[in-house]
C-alpha cells in the first residue's frame, strides 16, 4: 500500500511514502490535458457542421425519393438565411446562390461568379447587396444585372425551385438573360 506524506516535499518524506502534492499536480495535469482534447473534439465537430464551416461551398445531390437529374444540385433552406450569399460551384464553374429580400419580395437566385466582361471572379459585399468585379469595376446586382462598370450584360442565372426544406439549383437549366426572377416570399 503507498503511503502519502503529508508535507508536498520529496527530501522530507521517509522512504517508500510520495507527497500528497505530486499526485494532485498528476491527476490535474491529466484532467487538464483531457479536457483540452474533448474541447478540441467539439470545437471540431462544431466546425464542420457549422453554417460558418466548409459545408457551405458543397451543394448536396437531392434527397428526393427518385433519383434527380445529374446536373440538380440542392442546399438546406437553413444553411442560406434570408439576406445572405454563398458560395458553390456549377459544372466546376463558380457561382452564387442569393437569397435575399428587395423591400417588397424574396427571391432566391443562383448566379455565375463570372464578369460578363472579362471573366473576372466575382465577391460579394453586403453592405450593398451587390457583386463587384477587381479587375475592371462592374458592378451587378443580386438578380445578374449590370449597375456600372464595363459590363454589359446580365450574369448567367439557373432555374432556382424550393421545395420543401431544400434549395434546388438546375445547373442544366440556364435561364434566358431577359427572364425576370420571380419572388417566392417565403424565407
Amino acid at each position: 500500500m503507498n503511503q502519502k506524506c503529508e508535507c508536498g516535499n520529496e527530501q522530507c518524506c521517509p522512504a517508500g511514502q510520495q507527497p500528497a502534492a505530486a499526485e494532485q499536480l498528476n491527476r490535474r495535469g491529466a484532467l487538464g490535458r483531457l479536457l483540452a482534447v474533448l474541447a478540441g473534439l467539439g470545437g471540431l465537430s462544431f466546425l464542420a457542421g457549422c453554417p460558418g464551416g466548409t459545408v457551405w461551398s458543397r451543394a448536396k445531390k437531392s434527397a428526393t425519393a427518385t433519383p434527380p437529374p445529374a446536373n440538380e444540385l440542392w442546399f438546406d433552406t437553413y444553411s442560406v438565411p434570408l439576406n445572405v450569399v454563398r458560395e458553390f460551384d456549377v459544372a466546376g464553374q463558380p457561382a452564387f446562390l442569393a437569397h435575399f429580400n428587395d423591400g417588397r419580395n424574396t427571391y432566391w437566385t443562383a448566379l455565375s461568379r463570372r464578369c460578363t466582361h472579362a471573366n473576372c471572379k466575382l465577391n460579394y459585399y453586403s453592405g450593398g447587396k451587390v457583386l463587384s468585379c477587381p479587375c475592371h469595376g462592374s458592378i451587378f446586382d443580386l438578380h445578374g444585372n449590370p449597375i456600372s462598370g464595363p459590363a454589359k450584360r446580365r450574369l448567367t442565372r439557373w432555374a432556382v425551385e424550393v421545395r420543401g426544406s431544400g434549395v434546388h439549383i438546375f445547373a442544366d437549366r440556364p435561364l434566358d438573360p431577359q427572364q425576370q426572377d420571380e419572388p417566392v416570399n417565403k424565407s
